[in-house]
């Protein structure tokens, strides 16, 4: 008999072929890698430059808002809270009184989205902050000594602003409590780079300089993005000499003549 013997070894891995492949297939990995590692910065460039154009079309929005409700009132700025200080901001905050102007924050609140809320910032807008970490109410915030505050600080008219090319009249907001600007605690850096602190845990603390900006909106429309140390190196010039204590920078004073 006979005895046939068959090689039953693929006709690639005979030849070697195969250890060519699996080489190739490195080499192909490895120049993706690489080019992903290249491309990754510059889209996560690209995400947040999107992010900072969207956070100044919803400052200007808030802007031409809130200059919408001043002439139905007597040309007073929206107050930051009406009533008293007990009163509940989701109920009285200025953010709930420009919804007769077309800025809809029951919109941003049911759906985390809207003008209300600032692409940039990792943290949602929620209702309960105590299960999910988030803001509770908005991710920008008014100018305090502009807008007032029942039993610390009154509201001011139009009248009062001097130069609307420096005066500030809303921006990023840090700490998921707050809803207005006052100090180096409240305000919000984080276009360009990450903010360095932690919204939920320290909002307390100032910001440091970390290369990140405030996106904030003038009283003449524009928007302009300013990093930590330009923005309270400004200096006001009419800085009033009874001016609210829990207000201790110039910078918010800017343009106004209170």
């Amino acid at each position: 008999m006979r005895i046939q013997y068959f090689n039953t070894m693929p006709q690639k891995m005979a030849t070697g072929n195969s250890i060519f492949t699996i080489i190739e297939l490195l080499i192909v990995i490895a120049i993706i890698a690489i080019l992903a590692s290249l491309l990754l910065p510059a889209l996560n460039r690209a995400k947040e430059s999107a992010g900072g154009i969207l956070c100044s079309s919803n400052l200007r929005s808030i802007g031409t808002g809130i200059y919408s409700y001043s002439p139905d009132y007597q040309d007073w700025f929206v107050p930051v809270l009406q009533g008293t200080n007990s009163s509940a901001p989701r109920n009285e905050g200025w953010f709930v009184k420009l919804e007769n102007y077309g800025i809809k924050y029951s919109r941003a609140l049911r759906t985390d989205k809207g003008i209300f809320r600032c692409p940039s910032d990792r943290y949602p807008l929620t209702t309960d902050t105590s299960k999910i970490k988030g803001y509770a109410y908005v991710q920008y915030g008014v100018n305090y000594v502009l807008h007032g505050y029942p039993g610390s600080a009154k509201n001011h008219k139009t009248s009062s602003v001097v130069n609307a090319s420096q005066a500030m009249i809303a921006g990023d907001v840090f700490g998921y409590p707050n809803y207005f600007l006052s100090n180096k605690t409240t305000l919000a850096f984080r276009h360009g780079r990450p903010e360095s602190r932690d919204a939920l845990t320290a909002y307390s603390v100032s910001a440091i300089e970390t290369g990140g900006k405030a996106n904030l909106v003038y009283a003449d429309g524009h928007v302009e993005s300013m990093g930590y140390s330009k923005f309270f190196a400004q200096k006001a010039q009419f800085y009033p000499p009874d001016h609210d204590s829990f207000v201790t920078n110039e910078a918010f004073y800017c343009g106004l003549k209170l």
